[in-house]
């Protein structure tokens, strides 16, 4: 009598979900948004920051709805380097026609890097944002390298001095075991950028 070996494969979903201990479990951000969460898998350690770009567009366009006034650009503005802006449109007029009847400004900008950029010295956003001379002067701004995001508030106007460049968080969040704090960030500067950015 021959015998018989049978061998359990894994389910798929299991194998993505052993990247992290568990699933992320944001409101927006979770394993039940599918595009999301593929965007967050296909980073790979190997990556290059094209992938890392991608799960930024999807978190931003997750939180910055256009159909609430947000534009959204894949690549960051003066620079070759790839990222995200997030710009706000609010109009003027009760009957908004054309351009003139409409008012923008950046609010949000994410600097993506490649996982194997993941060193203590990437971290750091001022020279990145000096050299990117029409942002608005006040902006929150973001560094994106794998899974991981820091996030700041830049403030031009106070040149020279220590706090040009404000931690919102004093930690690096990791989105696959803290997309909620990823989403509750995004989710304060929707509330705030504005009136911020424009305050004098």
């Amino acid at each position: 009598m021959k015998e018989v070996v049978i061998i359990l494969l894994p389910h798929p979903t299991s194998l993505s979900a052993s990247k992290a201990t568990a699933p992320p479990t944001g409101t927006f951000l979770n394993i039940a948004s599918l595009g999301f969460y593929s965007a967050l898998t296909h980073v790979k350690p190997d990556s290059s920051e094209n992938p890392v770009q991608i799960l930024w567009h999807t978190i931003c366009t997750s939180i910055f709805s256009p159909q609430q006034g947000y534009l959204i650009a894949d690549k960051s503005i003066n620079t070759s380097e790839l990222g995200i802006l997030v710009s706000q449109v609010l109009p003027t007029a009760a009957d908004p026609r054309d351009s003139e009847d409409l008012v923008k400004q950046h609010i949000f900008l994410v600097k993506c890097k490649a996982p194997n950029e993941d060193t203590p010295g990437q971290w750091a956003l001022t020279e990145y944002l000096k050299n990117i001379s029409s942002l608005s002067d006040r902006i929150y701004a973001a560094i994106a390298i794998s899974s991981k995001v820091k996030i700041y508030r830049w403030d031009k106007r106070m040149a020279g001095q220590e706090t040009q460049v404000e931690e919102m968080h004093p930690f690096i969040i990791d989105i696959w075991h803290e997309a909620d704090r990823v989403e509750e960030s995004m989710l304060e500067i929707r509330w705030k950028a504005w009136d911020w950015a424009g305050q004098d």
